[in-house]
């Protein structure tokens, strides 16, 4: 069963880091190294973790207040697979910086939802409610490894349509740097 439908998705971005310090090049690198001066001993009394007062990772990792959202609408394919999991694929427009791309949401039968796109950026995102998943998620200039960690996933998709919410956050280098809430409706 495959039948044309319209679909609204809402993203809300709860929760995300700011000021993470600054991302060193290779080159950068090169140039630190050349400035270190000779390697000495360390004396054993500075040797181990430098005490901290917090303060500095506090500055560091501020948590952004207002939340942000986007609502995305478009037309697309619904179907119902033979396995009974359900198939969304819409194309992506200039409007969430992804023209060209083709998405796919699959709900299974077991509850896992899969998020996959393809074009010029390819992802592979997993959502499993209370469940942790390393997943590629997408980027032109590559696809970078996070952790995606499913809090809640609802929904009551059948034939006719539905809808389905997910509630997760995003972690990278074992930190959480997102937390993001996604609304799916389709209409057949």
């Amino acid at each position: 069963m495959k039948k044309a439908c319209k679909i609204s998705i809402e993203s809300v971005r709860k929760f995300h880091l700011i000021n993470q310090g600054p991302s060193l090049l290779p080159e950068d690198l090169e140039e630190a190294f050349e400035m270190a001066p000779e390697e000495e001993p360390i004396p054993e009394e500075l040797a181990g973790p430098m005490p901290s007062d917090g303060k500095e990772e506090a500055e560091r990792f501020q948590p952004v207040q207002k939340p942000s959202n986007s609502v995305l609408t478009s037309y697309g394919i619904f179907s119902k697979e033979d396995d009974g999991s359900f198939r969304i694929t819409y194309e992506d427009s200039e409007i969430t910086g992804l023209e060209g791309c083709l998405t796919t949401f699959c709900l299974s039968p077991s509850g896992m939802l899969i998020l996959l796109r393809g074009g010029e950026v390819r992802t592979c995102m997993v959502f499993e409610e209370s469940a942790r998943h390393l997943c590629d998620y997408g980027a032109a200039q590559g696809a970078p490894s996070v952790v995606l960690h499913t809090h809640t996933m609802k929904g009551d998709l059948n034939e006719k349509g539905g809808t389905l919410f997910v509630d997760y956050s995003v972690e990278m280098c074992g930190t959480m740097t997102e937390r993001n809430e996604l609304s799916i409706r389709v209409e057949v």
